[in-house]
């Protein structure tokens, strides 16, 4: 299992490393597809708790995705994925106001979401599919906490590091947390020295043969 340390060390590395990183360890893709991204904030970082969704026609709150993000612990990422709805959102104003309040690392669903302007700048990092109007109430409900949940086909596990920025969502398996905390910053250099480089020189090749060994 990973520790503080280990969050530490990756708290502030871009995704892009951190994927280069986990890819080289695990040759799989753990990156969520896009049109999942960023949708307010400037960063999602912490430990999954997943709750799981399903399509509904009946009028009723999202009690389980509710109870579970009042009792997050701090740092926390809430991922409520399963089978989206194109429209209806996975988080609102609600309950981005209460995980900004409750400092959680973030939410991720792979539903819309209805974001508001009335929010605090420093709002927590929200990704999601997108922008939508609607509400979830009668199109989707959250089933229940449970151990892992898919998300745009990438299977999330609680306890899982979510990371996103910019550029996208990662996903690290607990297991690969350490062993990526290991070496991330080394490819964080490696992006940073080839961009330089590719600039100065105007040849990418030129930048991939100096840095990039396979």
């Amino acid at each position: 299992m990973y520790t503080t340390d280990d969050l530490d060390r990756l708290r502030t590395i871009s995704t892009a490393a951190i994927s280069d990183a986990l890819d080289t360890l695990s040759r799989k893709q753990l990156v969520i597809p896009p049109p999942i991204r960023l949708l307010a904030g400037k960063r999602i970082f912490g430990a999954a708790i997943t709750v799981m969704m399903a399509p509904t026609g009946e009028k009723a709150h999202h009690n389980a995705a509710m109870q579970t993000l009042d009792e997050c612990e701090a740092g926390s990422v809430l991922v409520l994925a399963g089978e989206p709805d194109p429209v209806g959102c996975g988080f609102g104003a609600p309950e981005i106001a209460v995980a900004t309040a409750r400092k959680l690392g973030g939410l991720l669903t792979d539903c819309p979401v209805r974001y508001s302007a009335a929010l605090p700048d420093s709002v927590v990092g929200v990704a999601g599919m997108g922008l939508s109007p609607a509400s979830g109430f009668g199109r989707i409900k959250t089933m229940a906490l449970c151990k892992s949940s898919v998300c745009c086909g990438v299977t999330i596990e609680t306890g899982d590091l979510i990371v996103g920025d910019f550029l996208g969502v990662v996903v690290v398996p607990a297991k690969y947390v350490h062993p990526v905390a290991e070496i991330a910053h080394l490819y964080e250099q490696r992006i940073e020295r080839m961009a330089a480089d590719a600039y100065e020189t105007g040849s990418v090749r030129e930048a991939v043969k100096r840095h990039w060994s396979v």
